[in-house]
């Protein structure tokens, strides 16, 4: 079984979720329940920094739409950073290359993750 971290940040009106690990049908769920499990509050905007992740596969591709869903459906965006290029060719062969935009604020000085979720 593989195994996924996902930490948490906050910056101005954006929850960045930080997986560490691989994104597939075993770990998915876990994600989404990552941005669900933290109060994000209207017009919140969800951020995934790939950075982390080591691999995603179609099951990780239906997590990121569903956070694209939970950001529109609470009045934000999603957006995606940090991709690798088999995570980049995966959103364009999907047709979600457009998630790709501005960058997650990744954790540094003075700025450490909220948590592990």
């Amino acid at each position: 079984m593989t195994e996924l971290h996902v930490f948490t940040s906050r910056r101005s009106g954006t929850l960045t979720l930080h997986p560490l690990g691989e994104i597939d049908l075993d770990t998915a769920g876990h994600l989404v329940g990552a941005a669900l499990a933290v109060e994000r509050g209207a017009g919140t905007d969800l951020a995934v920094d790939l950075t982390g992740v080591t691999f995603i596969d179609s099951s990780g591709i239906h997590a990121l739409v569903t956070l694209q869903h939970v950001a529109r459906d609470g009045g934000g965006a999603l957006f995606v950073s940090g991709a690798d290029r088999q995570a980049r060719e995966l959103l364009v062969f999907t047709g979600l290359a457009d998630l790709i935009g501005r960058p997650a604020d990744p954790p540094g000085p003075g700025r450490e993750p909220d948590r592990d979720v």
